[in-house]
Order: structure tokens, then sequence, then C-alpha cells
């Protein structure tokens, strides 16, 4: 059986994100928003999107240091784009941590 990478919280990872519709998906980084313990019993991670349109909405905001996380553009974080997959099929982007602020 492979061995599952466990994700700390702020982990950036590289994952096939849903649109809201659900009708299609597109290859975006996203911020691990779980506790470890709930991956590790559950063997799930959730999720929040990222993106590098500047959004101002209630839940988003600018994530500082974003080369220090792997991101190329300045990013924001969307607290209201969650999702949830198994994580042995997110592709871990890099092994940084994401700092919003």
């Amino acid at each position: 059986m492979p061995t599952m990478t466990v994700y700390d919280s702020g982990s950036v990872v590289l994952i096939s994100f849903p649109f809201t519709s659900l009708d299609a998906f597109k290859k975006r980084p996203a911020v691990v928003v779980n506790r470890r313990s709930y991956q590790e019993a559950t063997h799930d991670i959730v999720l929040a999107a990222v993106t590098s349109q500047v959004h101002d909405g209630p839940g988003d905001m600018a994530l500082r240091d974003r080369s220090e996380a792997g991101l190329l553009k300045p990013s924001w974080l969307r607290t209201g784009k969650l999702a949830g997959h198994r994580a042995r099929i997110a592709d871990f982007a890099r092994a940084r941590t994401a700092h919003p602020g």
C-alpha cells in the first residue's frame, strides 16, 4: 500500500480544483486548511482555493510571502471556496507554508 503524505495546515498543493458548478476542474494551487490529525484520521484534506485574481470579498485575504510559499504571482486565499480531496490525489507543489495576511 502506498505511503500517504501528511500535509500540515498552510501547505500549498497543486490540485484539480472544482468549479462551483462542479462541471469542470482546473489545476490550481490550494492551501491545506485542516489539522494534520484530521488527515491522519480520514485520509482526506480540506483545501481553500488560491487565485491570482484580486479579490476583496468576505473571507478573501491576500497571501503574504508568496514567493516563500512557491507562488509565482501575488495571490489571494478564497476561504469561501473550499473543497475536500483524498490526500493521495493531491500533488504536493511545495514544502512551504502560505501566510494569510
